[in-house]
């Protein structure tokens, strides 16, 4: 499995409440897409950044995913700078299942 981190920092002026309406509205724009296989969203103590969390099957599905049109996109919805870090995902804990996901 392949995972990509987006982290966004917020610009001023935006509350936690702004970003957990912008998560709510977003949302479902992740459900059935191929080869994704989970999405995270977090929001910093502090609220001054947001990361996104996304688990691929593969890294090729990520590369086709992030074109530069939704890297924009999605920074000019977030107001905020992005950055990208990505690694090979050897295993997946599903503690709440009992599982060893091995990818």
């Amino acid at each position: 499995m392949h995972t990509v981190m987006w982290t966004f920092y917020v610009p001023a002026g935006k509350t936690k409440v702004d970003l957990r309406g912008i998560i709510k509205s977003t949302a479902h724009n992740y459900l059935n897409i191929s080869d994704l296989v989970k999405k995270y969203y977090g929001i910093a103590d502090d609220g001054k950044s947001i990361v996104g969390i996304y688990l691929w099957k593969l890294k090729e599905a990520a590369e086709r995913f992030y074109t530069p049109a939704w890297v924009q996109n999605v920074a000019e919805r977030w107001g905020a700078v992005t950055t990208r870090a990505q690694w090979k995902t050897p295993m997946v804990i599903e503690a709440a299942e009992g599982r060893l996901v091995p990818a």
